[in-house]
C-alpha cells in the first residue's frame, strides 16, 4: 500500500527549489545576483535529492521508490547545465553511498540525462504548454528505462516471470505517481513564472504612466518659455559681432536639443498613433535607410538592407519610421570606429519580423536586463528616452521588441509586429 503521507512528503521536498528558482533566479536582474541565485538554487536542488533519497516511500513487497529525479530534471531545465550537472552528480554519489542492489538500476537508469542535456539550451524558446508536455515525456522515458532495467535485473536474480507480472501493477502505480509530480511541479513553475512576469509588467506599467502624466505635465510648461527664448536668441543673433554669434550659435543648438528632449517626453506620454492606417513596412525600411544614409557615412558606418515584399502593417509610418531610425542611429553610435548594420525584413506566417543589427560594442547581461527601462542609457548624453519610446509604440501597433547583445561583438533588436492579409493560420 503507498501511503499518501510519504508521497506529500516527497512532493513537498521538490518543490522547495522552485520557491527559491521563483524568488531567486526569477527576481534577479544583476549578473552577479543571478550567478548567486543559480548556485544557491543548485545547492538546494541537490539537498533535495539528498532528502527524497533519505526519506522514501516504502510499498508492499518491499519496493523502496522516491522522486528524485524532479529536482535533476528542474535543475537542468531551469537551472542550466551547471546546475543540472552538478545535481546528478550528487544524486549518483548519493546513491552509491547508500548501495544496495539498486545502485546498478540508479547507473543503467540515468539514460534519461541526455534527454535532459539536448532541451535544456532549448527549453527557453518553448511555450508553457510545450515545457508541460516535454517534462511528462521525460518522466515517462526514465521510467520506462528504469521499469526495462528493473525486470533485467529481477531476472538475473531469479525471480520467475509470473513473480514480476504480479509486481506490474505496482510498479506502473509508482510510476505514474513519479511521471505525475514532475508534471505537477513543472506546471507550479511555469504558473509562478507566469505571474512573476504579470507582476513585473504591472509594475512596469505603472511606473510608465506615472512617468508619462509627469512628462506631459513638465514639457508643455516648459516648451513655452523656450519658444519665447529661442526667439530672442535670434534676434539678437544679426545684431552681435562674430565672436558672440558663435556664442548665440551654441545657445541654439542646445535650445535645439532642449527641444528634441522634450519632443521625447511628449511622445512617451502619447505612443498611440495619431494616424492609423495600412501601409508597407518595407518601403518604410528602404526609406530610412536612405535618410540614414549620411548619418552612417559620416561614421563609417554600412547600412545593408535585406526586406522581402508584401510586408504590410498597421500603425503610424511616421511613428514607425521614429522606431527605425532611433535603433539604427543607436547602432551607429554604438560602432565609434566603424562597421556595419544589417537591416532585415521578413514574414513569419502572420506576423513581420525586423532586425536591426549591429556589430557594436554591444552590452553586459546586466545592461540588457535594464533596456527599455525610463531613464537607462548607455551613452554619456542619452537620456534613455528614445528607446523607451520606441518600445512604447511598438506596443501600441500590437507589437513586440526584444534586444540581444553581447560584449564586444554588437546588438540585435527584433521588432514583431502582426501582418495584415494573413490569418492566422497562414
Amino acid at each position: 500500500m503507498i501511503v499518501i503521507k510519504d508521497i506529500l512528503l516527497q512532493f513537498c521536498l521538490i518543490i522547495l527549489p522552485i520557491l527559491l528558482f521563483q524568488g531567486g533566479l526569477s527576481g534577479r536582474s544583476g549578473e552577479k545576483e543571478r550567478m548567486s541565485a543559480r548556485i544557491l538554487f543548485a545547492a538546494v536542488s541537490a539537498l533535495s535529492v539528498v532528502l527524497c533519497m533519505s526519506f522514501p516511500i516504502t510499498v508492499d513487497g518491499g519496493l523502496v521508490y522516491d522522486v528524485r529525479t524532479v529536482p535533476v530534471v528542474m535543475a537542468f531545465l531551469y537551472g542550466g547545465y551547471a546546475p543540472g550537472i552538478f545535481v546528478a552528480l550528487v544524486m549518483l554519489g548519493y546513491r552509491g553511498y547508500l548501495g544496495g542492489e539498486g545502485v546498478w538500476v540508479t547507473l543503467f537508469s540515468s539514460g534519461y540525462l541526455v534527454l535532459l542535456f539536448y532541451y535544456a539550451a532549448r527549453w527557453n524558446a518553448l511555450s508553457r504548454m510545450q515545457r508541460i508536455l516535454l517534462a511528462l515525456i521525460i518522466g515517462l522515458v526514465k521510467h520506462a528505462i528504469s521499469f526495462i532495467v528493473l525486470i533485467a535485473v529481477s531476472l538475473l536474480h531469479g525471480c520467475s516471470l509470473p513473480e514480476i507480472v504480479e509486481r506490474l501493477d505496482l510498479f506502473m502505480a509508482v510510476g505514474l505517481i513519479g511521471i505525475s509530480l514532475l508534471g505537477i511541479t513543472v506546471f507550479l513553475a511555469e504558473y509562478l513564472r507566469e505571474n512573476a512576469m504579470m507582476k513585473n509588467q504591472l509594475q512596469r506599467s505603472e511606473k510608465l504612466m506615472l512617468i508619462s502624466e509627469l512628462a506631459a505635465s513638465v514639457a508643455h510648461e516648459v516648451r513655452n518659455p523656450l519658444t519665447v527664448v529661442r526667439g530672442f536668441v535670434q534676434l539678437l543673433r544679426d545684431s552681435v559681432d562674430s565672436q558672440n554669434r558663435e556664442y548665440i550659435r551654441l545657445v541654439l543648438s542646445e535650445l535645439d536639443r532642449a527641444e528634441y528632449i522634450i519632443s521625447d517626453y511628449l511622445s512617451l506620454a502619447r505612443p498611440e498613433a495619431e494616424l492609423v492606417e495600412e501601409f508597407e513596412a518595407g518601403e518604410c525600411l528602404r526609406q530610412v535607410a536612405v535618410i540614414m544614409y549620411s548619418y552612417a557615412l559620416m561614421n563609417r558606418v554600412q547600412i545593408k538592407i535585406q526586406v522581402e515584399e508584401r510586408l504590410a502593417i498597421r500603425g503610424d509610418p511616421l511613428k514607425f519610421k521614429q522606431v527605425v531610425m532611433n535603433l539604427i542611429k543607436n547602432g551607429i553610435e554604438a560602432m565609434p570606429t566603424g562597421g556595419v548594420i544589417d537591416l532585415i525584413a521578413r514574414h513569419d506566417g502572420h506576423h513581420v519580423v525586423i532586425t536591426i543589427r549591429d556589430t557594436g560594442l554591444g552590452m553586459s547581461k546586466e545592461q540588457l536586463t535594464q533596456v527599455g527601462q525610463p531613464f537607462f542609457t548607455t551613452k554619456e548624453k542619452g537620456t534613455g528616452l528614445g528607446l523607451l519610446v520606441s518600445c512604447r509604440i511598438i506596443e501600441a501597433m500590437g507589437g513586440s521588441i526584444q534586444f540581444a547583445s553581447e560584449k564586444n561583438k554588437g546588438t540585435e533588436a527584433t521588432i514583431t509586429l502582426p501582418r495584415l492579409g494573413q490569418s492566422p493560420s497562414a
